[in-house]
């Protein structure tokens, strides 16, 4: 629960992070704010379900990749509960293509983590006062995509196509995981995952799996570069 002698004035924040050394260092950033208080903190998406139930706080700010699941899994989730804080994504994902996603699933705030090191502090004043936190960036190529192609991709990325589960296991698969490894790690069974494969290799128009698996390891080592 959060710490009943701080001030009611402090915006509340818990902390979904599963590198202990990063989530010490935000920690550590956000308590040296007199508004702030981090009011709890986990590494996976069952423990911050129950822990953000728990500590109801206004602020989470969520990795994308936590220790066996999604924080877009996660957001979805917390966007349709009735105690949902208002979310921060704190990713190395690259924005120009999670952003938008964790906008959809229910996010109002994205801060790449090699931003500078005030934007996570901005954007949690940004979101506690009820606005949307984006880079200018990722904000013109939203706006441009609402005026001139709405509902289509802006990027010419094939992978724009695919669903949110389908990306996770598009990328899975670029990271060399086994079916039965993606499927532990999303809850699905080693079948569902194989329905998804076939599902991403028509949408992307690839005629085999050899070569979508050839894709998704180019596409994952150009996203690392990158």
């Amino acid at each position: 629960m959060c710490d009943s002698s701080k001030t009611q004035l402090q915006t509340r924040i818990f902390l979904i992070e599963d590198h202990p050394l990063l989530r010490d260092g935000l920690r550590i950033q956000i308590e040296e704010q007199p508004d702030m208080h981090v009011c709890g903190e986990a590494d996976d998406l069952a423990p911050a379900l129950a822990g953000i139930q728990d500590a109801q706080p206004d602020v989470a700010i969520i990795d994308l990749s936590l220790k066996t699941s999604s924080g877009l899994d996660l957001i979805s989730q917390l966007a349709s509960a009735e105690w949902a804080p208002q979310m921060i994504v704190f990713s190395m994902q690259d924005e120009h293509f999670y952003a938008e996603r964790a906008f959809r699933a229910g996010a109002q705030g994205y801060v790449h983590k090699h931003a500078d090191s005030n934007s996570i502090i901005d954007a949690i004043r940004h979101v506690r006062d009820g606005k949307l936190y984006m880079s200018q960036e990722v904000h013109e190529r939203m706006m441009r995509k609402a005026v001139t192609n709405p509902g289509k991709p802006s990027s010419g990325l094939p992978e724009e196509a695919l669903t949110d589960r389908e990306l996770q296991v598009f990328e899975s698969l670029g990271k060399g995981h086994t079916v039965k490894e993606i499927g532990n790690r999303l809850s699905l069974s080693p079948k569902t995952i194989e329905t998804y494969r076939d599902r991403i290799r028509k949408k992307l128009d690839i005629p085999s799996s050899t070569l979508l698996l050839k894709y998704a390891f180019q596409w994952v080592a150009e996203k690392q570069v990158n």
